[in-house]
């Protein structure tokens, strides 16, 4: 067998086995489906499209309750936001989510506008302005933080929460 030959299968055999590797490392990071299966759910079989629902957060801590906001556009797709809640109400951030602000009674999506707005009557033009982000959560000018954002994924008539990951 001629040197070129061996250098080749050689070389072949280590990517072979670096492949595996990868995906066996790969594998790992997925959760097992026990621990898949512990994870919180809630469901959304009932939310239609351009419609949207709150719901309790079970990943929420007791001294920081939150809400998640589920919101299934026209084409189907759903989003999850995770709103902090005071007394009930839904609370607006202080520029940041983590900072509480003022709370608001109707924090609601304009599926005609494509915003998520705080529609309560009593508000300045100021605070109209201020509390109100696009569909996709993001701010319309950027004054305050974008909505929090829940990271899972729909299995079957489900929205499966992801863990927050710890840093």
């Amino acid at each position: 067998m001629s040197r070129r030959a061996l250098i080749l299968i050689t070389s072949l055999l280590a990517l072979i086995a670096l492949a595996g590797v990868i995906s066996l490392f790969a594998s790992s990071l997925k959760p097992s489906e026990n621990a898949y299966a512990t994870l919180a759910r809630v469901s959304i079989a009932n939310l239609q499209p351009e419609s949207f629902a709150y719901v309790p957060d079970p990943a929420a801590l007791d001294h920081r309750p939150a809400d998640l906001l589920l919101i299934k556009r026209k084409d189907g797709s759903l989003s999850v936001w995770r709103v902090p809640v005071r007394d009930g109400l839904h609370v607006m951030p202080d520029i940041h989510w983590w900072r509480p602000g003022p709370v608001c009674k109707r924090f609601e999506p304009d599926f005609g506008a494509g915003t998520i707005e705080c529609k309560d009557n009593d508000l300045d033009a100021w605070q109209r302005q201020t509390y109100r982000w696009r569909l996709d959560g993001k701010h319309e000018t950027g004054q305050v933080d974008d909505m929090w954002a829940v990271n899972g994924e729909v299995a079957g008539s489900d929205f499966v929460i992801q863990p927050i990951q710890q840093m």
